[in-house]
């Protein structure tokens, strides 16, 4: 037999063992395309090319392989290989074309599901089919359990669609369009996840597993639940068929924690901060309590707005949290104190944008010492009113303000960076992205613009609001117990108010002045 001259593209263990495979049987690997470092690795181990794009790769392999590959290709890079492009989708194709197959597969109550290898044509996933492998769906499987089947039977008919290859046996078999079924990556999480009383023990189970991705990504989603003010992700339950004991969605009881069902009862077992932190379903759930549900359409915001988040994980990515400043959970209740330091109308005309002025004042005075500060004004509140408990409602702005940068140079700094914080993000965003190491980042102190007097509460997630009133004017303080003793921090924020006042008043002087020389 003479070997073959493959291409690779893709991501994960899968790739690199597929390589390791066909140089075993005498096929010669040409190029790898991936940013995935165990590859890189072996590419470099065994002198083969790497690059971040087909495009960057000289020559015409006979075949293409694109294996856990999120890139769709090019009609041209598909033309790229002389005898054909060849990719491996992680379900029985002509169903679960697009993404999320397993997690798909799960929320439908499939009892099959398996791999397909597949010829790529310029439609995403309809390519015909090469060959395929089918297994059963247990009845605990979750799409971590189903993904690493995936895996498993995706080596072992590679090695049989290689077979083919080999002996020129290849029976390529067309889909059937009236099968096909598509999922693209904008549709996520039915209904956003959302637990309330009008699920069934037999639906939650399954999006209970349908959510469950071990220590990988999940941008998907998980089941939340809504409790007062707070929101929690839902990672273990048990359903309870029977007889239906009380309103759906009550709180049964708490030893165990079990909420009624219209089908029975659901039993929780694990649940999570939008952190990530453990907590016992019983520290915050009791009987006869209700799973409540946001006012706001928290509907029509994830369908809006969550397919868009990797925007801001790439922004949390860049924010600084201080584990250290927040001395109780930010999830556990607290009262507020609140406090006032008045302004002067007269040095908020002299400014030319005073809401950015004096955000950009806030945020040099405050330094690093609450890490990444958030912020909020009437319009962004506007957008995720009544959704409080579920997506933030103060984003984080992470800005660099260099001693040497003149307050000029620092207010561009700062709008630029409130122009690209469009929109907001679910608060569970940092436990569903583990590989991200987000977790354990509080950013406890947000700074709310308001033009209508507003007075604020710190929202869920936050300790404290620092409120910039234009219109009274005056900067307004609310904290809670989370940051310590709620009257000295009141104090300290005061004390923080009069720099800020002489910072603005030393601007209106000398604009071109180095921060370093105004604090």
């Amino acid at each position: 037999m003479t070997g073959y001259d493959c291409l690779l593209i893709g991501w994960g263990a899968l790739l690199v063992e597929s390589a390791e495979l066909l140089a075993a049987r005498g096929h010669r690997v040409t190029g790898v395309v991936t940013r995935y470092p165990p590859a890189l690795d072996w590419a470099g181990e065994h002198g083969v090319p790497v690059a971040s794009r087909l495009g960057d790769l000289p020559g015409r392999p006979d075949y293409l392989f694109s294996i856990t590959n999120d890139v769709v290709l090019r009609e041209a890079d598909l033309a790229l290989p002389r005898r054909m492009a060849i990719n491996l989708h992680s379900s029985l194709l002509p169903k679960y074309a697009g993404v999320h197959q397993t997690t798909w597969a799960l929320l439908h109550g499939e009892t099959e599901h398996g791999v397909t290898w597949h010829e790529m044509v310029t439609e995403v996933d309809a390519g015909r089919i090469l060959k395929q492998a089918r297994f059963p769906v247990e009845p605990g499987d979750t799409t971590l359990a189903l993904d690493v089947r995936c895996h498993e039977y995706a080596l072992l008919s590679l090695k049989e669609l290689l077979d083919d290859l080999e002996s020129d046996a290849l029976d390529p078999i067309a889909q059937d369009p009236a099968e096909r079924t598509y999922f693209p990556a904008r549709r996520l999480f039915p209904g956003g996840g959302l637990v309330t009383g009008e699920r069934t023990a037999a639906e939650l189970d399954r999006w209970c597993r349908a959510g469950e991705f071990g220590r990988f990504d999940n941008r998907f989603g998980r089941p939340r639940l809504v409790v007062g003010n707070e929101a929690f992700l839902v990672s273990g339950l048990r359903p309870r068929p029977g007889p239906v004991e009380a309103e759906p969605g009550t709180v049964l009881g708490t030893e165990p924690v079990r909420v009624s069902t219209p089908d029975g009862a659901v039993e929780l077992t694990k649940l999570s901060t939008v952190d990530g932190e453990t907590v016992a379903p019983g520290a915050v759930l009791g009987t006869g309590d209700r799973l409540g549900a946001p006012e706001g359409d928290f509907t029509g915001w994830f369908e809006e707005w969550a397919r868009h988040e990797g925007a801001w994980l790439d922004r949390l990515t860049a924010c600084t949290g201080v584990p250290d400043r927040v001395v109780r959970p930010l999830w556990t209740y607290s009262p507020v104190t609140r406090g006032t330091t008045l302004v002067r109308r007269a040095l908020v005309d002299r400014l030319r944008d005073p809401a950015t002025e004096l955000l950009t004042a806030w945020l040099a005075c405050l330094g690093t010492r609450y890490g990444t500060v958030r912020y909020s004004d009437d319009d962004r509140r506007a957008e995720v009113a009544g959704l409080e408990a579920l997506v933030t409602r103060d984003v984080p702005v992470p800005v660099e303000l260099p001693p040497e940068l003149g307050f000029a140079g620092a207010t561009a700094a700062v709008d630029r960076a409130l122009a690209g914080a469009r929109g907001s993000y679910l608060r569970d965003l940092p436990a569903r992205y583990p590989l991200h190491g987000l977790a354990n980042r509080p950013m406890p102190l947000a700074l709310a613009v308001t033009t209508t007097g507003t007075r604020l509460d710190p929202a869920p997630g936050t300790a404290a609001v620092l409120v910039i009133d234009l219109a009274t004017p005056a900067f307004h303080f609310a904290v809670t117990e989370h940051l310590g003793p709620p009257r000295e921090v009141v104090r300290q924020f005061a004390g923080l108010a009069q720099s800020v006042l002489t910072l603005i008043e030393a601007v209106v002087e000398r604009p071109a002045t180095p921060l370093a020389a105004l604090r």
